[in-house]
């Protein structure tokens, strides 16, 4: 089954990273460009962050041993708490997609944790057809749209259409 692509506003939303080691702090550095107030603990003392953390928004699980994954994740799953247990799909509510960012612009390519290396891949791909100024062209097209929908109700939608085809 495929995962419900969402982008949500992480700005000091608390997430618990267990674990430690190159993944996690991969982990800590993505959550913290988009605004996550980021608890690192070591993959053992998951219970103590929570007492800290009473409501994760997330929790991310990296380098810790099998059974300890296994035990935060069915935790977390039981509670509806959003989890990515690194490089253990079976074990994840959620996956971190392959990103593009570019000011506003947040390009995502998931494969549903089955090959994060093809989704690295596509990302490149994508990267590659998109203008360099695209932020530009963002801000600009709203500024058009706010104008356009007042100035024209009923037609702005696909007057917008022509001009994001036209500049992108």
């Amino acid at each position: 089954m495929a995962y419900f692509p969402m982008c949500i506003d992480l700005t000091g939303a608390p997430v618990i990273l267990a674990g430690e080691g190159k993944a996690a702090r991969e982990k800590q550095r993505i959550l913290e460009q988009f605004g996550a107030a980021v608890h690192p603990c070591p993959a053992g003392a998951f219970e103590e962050a929570l007492l800290k953390v009473k409501a994760p928004a997330l929790v991310v699980v990296a380098d810790a041993e099998s059974e300890e994954k296994q035990r935060i994740s069915a935790f977390c799953k039981e509670r509806k708490i959003p989890v990515n247990v690194v490089d253990e799909p079976a074990l994840c509510s959620f996956f971190f997609p392959a990103l593009i960012c570019r000011g506003d612009l947040t390009v995502s390519v998931s494969t549903g944790g089955k090959s994060p290396g093809a989704a690295a891949h596509l990302k490149r791909q994508i990267e590659k057809q998109l203008p360099e100024d695209v932020d530009v062209i963002l801000e600009e097209l709203s500024a058009l749209r706010k104008e356009w929908k007042q100035k024209y109700p009923e037609w702005y939608r696909e007057m917008l259409r022509e001009e994001i085809a036209r500049r992108l």
